[in-house]
Formats: C-alpha cells, sequence, structure tokens
C-alpha cells in the first residue's frame, strides 16, 4: 500500500508563507498521480485535509500547485503528499517565514 509521507513541517513558535509548489513526473512515459494534504497542528490526513486529489502528471510535466500558493502554516502544521509511483515524483517548494 502506498503511504502519504511528510513533505514539511512548520517549525514551533513560527508561522511561514508557500510561495510556490512545484510537482514533476520525470518519468518518460507513464502519467503518474498526486494527492497533497494540509494537516494542522494535532489533525490528521482525511478529507477534510486533501487540496489536492489524485491529480494526474503527464510524463514530463511539471505541475504548478496553485492550491499552495499563499498558504500560510502555522507551529505544527504539516504538507503531506502521496505519489501513485513516489519514485518518479520531485517536488520543491519556496515560501518565507512570517
Amino acid at each position: 500500500s502506498v503511504s502519504a509521507v511528510t513533505l514539511f513541517t512548520q517549525p514551533a513558535a513560527t508561522k511561514s508563507v508557500i510561495n510556490r509548489a512545484v510537482f514533476t513526473n520525470t518519468d518518460a512515459t507513464t502519467p503518474r498521480s498526486i494527492t497533497v494534504y494540509v494537516v494542522r497542528s494535532g489533525g490528521a490526513i482525511g478529507a477534510a485535509t486533501t487540496i489536492i486529489s489524485a491529480y494526474a502528471i503527464q510524463p514530463g510535466e511539471a505541475y504548478v500547485a496553485p492550491e499552495l500558493s499563499s498558504l500560510v502554516l502555522s507551529a505544527g502544521d504539516t504538507i503531506q503528499a502521496l505519489a501513485s509511483a513516489a519514485s518518479v515524483i520531485t517536488t520543491i517548494g519556496s515560501g518565507f517565514s512570517v
């Protein structure tokens, strides 16, 4: 079974704003899907925390996720994700502390 992994955890006593998050399918032939969750401190993955649901990324495509743009994270919040084939999905993000 495929499980979500934590991409980012907001450190204690801080807040951040996500500027940009990009997910890239490096597979040469097969579309791959991603599901992304924003889990507030003390919360759990579920329907209410899903912000991208099984989005298909074409081979070689980079998906700039507008769902994460300007997202404010407070202490203990996490961004978690799963991919249909994690070995071929890469991710990078940027943001700043507030």
